[in-house]
């Protein structure tokens, strides 16, 4: 949860455990607005990641961001976790014309977009195998970035891209894009926004020997 103006971070507060988001998301919205001495009303828009990512935390932080802008009365900008992913990178390899982005989504899988340094995507975000280079042949001034980049780097055999595991996502990532959607006038409909997931929800079903069996739903 990070509050910012003009692009620049103000103030943010993160939760070190994982899986959390129901217990303290509007608590650390609380300490970041009490901490800039900024009240909702005060807010221009609310920024939301659109996905891709946990099914769990997409929820929660959309049903937490549409309630507050039907209470302040903002507007919704719903960013793509992989578009802030390469605009952080744009941040960091200002030489680079292209950003390839993954996070993993686990089942041998991972989420994947490639965007050029104006930030359009030239490969649309989908879920992909993890094993197979998503683009042939590779491109030239290319970055890596999200978790276990150089791990795909090696799977893909693109030897001549840089790479950047550090780079994750987090709400600080998402300042960049917000804030173009934000100048554009590109906002979501709150009534009607949902969350970008890309693959089939899967969840686990505990059986009586104590076991858990994927489900597709």
């Amino acid at each position: 949860m990070c509050l910012s103006a003009d692009g620049i971070v103000l103030s943010e507060a993160e939760d070190p455990q994982p899986f959390r988001h129901l217990a303290v998301l509007t608590c650390l919205i609380d300490d970041v607005l009490r901490s800039s001495n900024i009240t909702l009303k005060q807010l221009h828009a609310i920024a939301v990641s659109a996905g891709p990512g946990s099914f769990s935390g997409l929820r929660i932080g959309a049903a937490t961001a549409k309630a507050l802008c039907y209470t302040g009365r903002q507007p919704l900008l719903a960013v793509s976790t992989l578009a802030a992913l390469a605009a952080a990178a744009r941040l960091r390899y200002t030489d680079a014309a292209f950003f390839a982005t993954v996070l993993p989504a686990r089942q041998d899988e991972l989420f994947f977009a490639l965007y050029n340094a104006a930030l359009h995507h030239i490969v649309s975000p989908a879920c992909i195998p993890a094993s197979v280079a998503p683009v042939n042949p590779p491109l030239k001034n290319l970055v890596i970035v999200g978790p276990h980049a150089s791990r795909y780097r090696q799977l893909w055999h693109w030897t001549h891209a840089d790479v950047d595991d550090d780079i994750l996502p987090s709400a600080r990532s998402m300042v960049p894009v917000a804030e173009q959607l934000y100048q554009n006038r590109i906002f979501a409909d709150p009534a009607r926004f949902e969350p970008e997931y890309l693959k089939p929800v899967y969840y686990s079903q505990k059986h009586k020997n104590g076991f858990h069996q994927q489900k597709n739903q």
